[in-house]
């Protein structure tokens, strides 16, 4: 479905190796280690793409185990509202990543990766804490938006070289935080070897013509995650939250700069390293998607995205451990669970349509065989881009020939 047809391209060339995936780049990013996922299920399950929004599923549930795990090494106990977070990365908000062009690569994985660093960065030996990291942002910096984080630990190391060299006088450290600095350095260049800027976004300019709608672009994405992005008063309360917080997380950093691994250091570096892979994601969303129009930061896909900022928030909340925390957290709860019912609610229509749609086509196809007449009998489009329906239909033939995807179905 839309742009499946053309990430896809790798699974129809029976010449595509791995790596011809893992590097595939589509927009301006690229497949990385989500490819594994499209790949392994499209195989076991011979192209059932309800198959794929499952196995998505169950990433996100894992990936919320995954939060839930660095939260207990964090602060070493439960809290009752540590629901937030299978709230918010199981929020209904970013639906769509699910049920219309699914693809790991964009969405999933991405926050997948960005758990495994948090919890990588709980780790108190300092070799095995740095071998992850440099791993995990290798992946990261082929793995769609995932790309983020690998400036952040680039950043984070070099911040750990100076600590080094100021108060901790510790020469492994020393060496291992160079030799990850140099490694991860060399993969992160390495993404741009042969690269091409492809933006999504046919009418992308840079600067902004009316640089001012960055901040309104912003403001109402940030807020849509509680399906408030429409509301002015309340877009501009979550900005000025979001700038705050990032303040605060930056300024408890370089308070808590010379500390070694104590307790407190390794859990601002974990809620600091969310709260700046959040931003960095939204900023790029805005130079990317302004110039269509300032609502664009409301589509469902780029939601999923604000889930490291708000569980960040809520781990900066349990740190003071008294009443007026513990009333903020359970603020937020409430606000990502209205946000959830909400999405459910707007999104019926959309998903109903969106289902019989792809049915209609499905059975169009089938009876005329034929991508334009299925268009027009179901008054749907499963691709839209008419000057790629000779390379669709070879595709689709392969399936055929191959008893795959929906075709497999009809025999």
């Amino acid at each position: 479905f839309w742009d499946q047809w053309d990430f896809w391209i790798h699974m129809f060339n029976d010449e595509s190796k791995l790596w011809d995936m893992f590097n595939h780049q589509h927009g301006p990013h690229k497949m990385g280690s989500g490819y594994a996922v499209i790949y392994f299920v499209a195989v076991l399950t011979d192209w059932d793409l309800r198959m794929e929004s499952l196995s998505l599923i169950i990433i996100t549930v894992g990936t919320t185990l995954i939060f839930l795990w660095v939260k207990f090494r964090l602060f070493q106990k439960w809290h009752y509202l540590d629901l937030l977070i299978p709230l918010a990365t199981m929020s209904f908000a970013h639906y769509a990543i699910y049920y219309r062009a699914t693809n790991p690569s964009l969405n999933v994985i991405p926050l997948l990766l960005i758990a495994l660093i948090a919890l990588s960065l709980t780790a108190k030996n300092h070799v095995i804490r740095s071998g992850c990291l440099v791993c995990l942002g290798l992946i990261s910096t082929y793995t769609g938006f995932a790309i983020f984080a690998a400036p952040i630990l680039l950043l984070y190391f070099f911040t750990e070289i100076v600590r080094c060299l100021l108060y901790d006088k510790n020469r492994h450290r020393y060496f291992t935080a160079s030799v990850s600095l140099v490694l991860l350095g060399i993969g992160f260049v390495s993404f741009f070897y042969g690269y091409k800027y492809q933006p999504s976004n046919p009418k992308f300019h840079f600067p902004h013509y009316m640089p001012w709608e960055y901040v309104v672009f912003l403001s109402k994405y940030w807020a849509h995650f509680f399906d408030l992005g429409r509301s002015r008063s309340f877009a501009f309360l979550t900005t000025l939250i979001v700038v705050v917080v990032f303040a605060l997380a930056l300024w408890k950093y370089f308070v808590l700069f010379s500390k070694e691994d104590s307790t407190q250091r390794i859990r601002i570096c974990v809620i600091t390293f969310l709260i700046l892979f959040s931003i960095a994601f939204s900023l790029n969303l805005a130079v990317g998607r302004v110039s269509i129009n300032v609502n664009q930061g409301m589509a469902s896909r780029y939601l999923i995205f604000m889930v490291p900022f708000w569980i960040a928030c809520y781990f900066l909340l349990l740190e003071k451990q008294r009443l007026v925390g513990t009333l903020l957290a359970s603020m937020l709860c409430i606000l990502i669970f209205y946000g959830d019912q909400r999405f459910q609610t707007n999104s019926a229509n959309e998903l109903t349509t969106l289902t019989k749609g792809k049915r209609a086509w499905v059975e169009a196809y089938l009876e005329y065989r034929d991508i334009r007449k299925a268009n027009e009998a179901s008054n749907f489009k499963v691709y839209p881009w008419e000057w790629n329906y000779d390379l669709q239909e070879s595709f689709i033939d392969k399936m055929e020939k191959e008893n795959l995807g929906f075709l497999k179905a009809s025999q």
